[in-house]
């Protein structure tokens, strides 16, 4: 069966399509900027609700214009993560996104490691299947939340619905809401998100997975920029090819980074790389993998095998 999956994070509307044999048929993704001004106050502004109409609207006709398919008629989950699940007027936003004949469906944070873990199991069981039992820990970077989780399952996809155990911590700090402060709250913010994923670290089983799995957003755009070119399967990520990209994108011109990141990211990569070095200098690490698939894919799953 085919099936779509939504993703309306804190920085992006991303959609994916899966055929019978969970190939991706349609795909689509672009920034929206959800949690923008969250550093003031969890408030989703008018000309935000607005912007999200606009893409949604963009996101239904290219689905048409590529596969004259129409959302009415496929199998959909939608879902809303961080952004949603911190606003004030959440209710004015889902009644404002419903009226386009999309439902979304706000998740908790445990519920977005859950989709997030299953779409890293479908990249491994394709790409790295000798990863597929092993206990890793997967980080997610989001625009209003950092999630991270320890897995050690069997590599069977979970039911984020149902009655299933994750040990999962979401972190009130991602990159649009870290980018929107001052230099001064920007160090503040990362300590205070260092001393927390070392407490929470520090209750989990020791020792810890050597293993760390990242999965879309931020890691991806790293692992691009680090060869130059966009990558699909999973990729290897090592420190030092973070700290090349660090030093190299700020000596770009907005344009240059515009042209390599896309619009709408170009501010967000920096205080990006600086929430994934805290994870990898607490977690004592060097390197990571990083796979592309992540919320939206998850969400797919989940209508083909729950």
């Amino acid at each position: 069966m085919r099936a779509m999956g939504i993703d309306l994070g804190s920085n992006t509307l991303r959609a994916v399509l899966l055929g019978d044999k969970n190939e991706i048929l349609w795909e689509f993704e672009c920034v929206v900027r959800t949690a923008e001004g969250f550093a003031k106050a969890p408030v989703i502004l008018p000309q935000t609700i607005a912007r999200l109409c606009e893409k949604i609207r963009a996101m239904q006709a290219d689905l048409y214009d590529k596969t004259k398919l129409e959302f009415a008629k496929l199998p959909t989950l939608a879902l809303a993560t961080a952004a949603l699940r911190k606003a004030r007027n959440q209710q004015e936003v889902l009644a404002a996104l419903a009226e386009l004949g999309i439902p979304f469906r706000v998740i908790s944070a445990e519920q977005e490691a859950v989709f997030t873990l299953n779409a890293a199991l479908f990249a491994l069981r394709y790409a790295a299947p000798k990863n597929l039992g092993a206990p890793f820990l997967l980080l997610d970077i989001g625009g209003a939340s950092t999630e991270i989780c320890l897995y050690c399952g069997d590599g069977q996809y979970l039911n984020a619905f149902g009655d299933c155990s994750l040990l999962s911590k979401s972190f009130d700090i991602g990159i649009v809401t870290l980018s929107e402060r001052t230099e001064a709250d920007k160090n503040v913010a990362l300590d205070s998100f260092h001393a927390h994923l070392q407490h929470w670290l520090a209750k989990l089983q020791s020792p810890l997975p050597q293993t760390l799995l990242a999965s879309g957003g931020v890691p991806q755009v790293l692992v691009n920029l680090a060869n130059d070119t966009p990558q699909h399967a999973p990729q290897t990520l090592h420190r030092d090819e973070i700290a090349r990209v660090s030093a190299f994108y700020p000596t770009l011109s907005v344009s240059e980074q515009i042209a390599r990141v896309g619009a709408g990211r170009e501010s967000l990569i920096l205080p990006g790389i600086a929430l994934f070095d805290v994870v990898l200098r607490v977690l004592g690490l060097q390197q990571c993998l990083v796979v592309q698939e992540s919320l939206r894919e998850g969400a797919a799953l989940y209508i083909k095998y729950f």
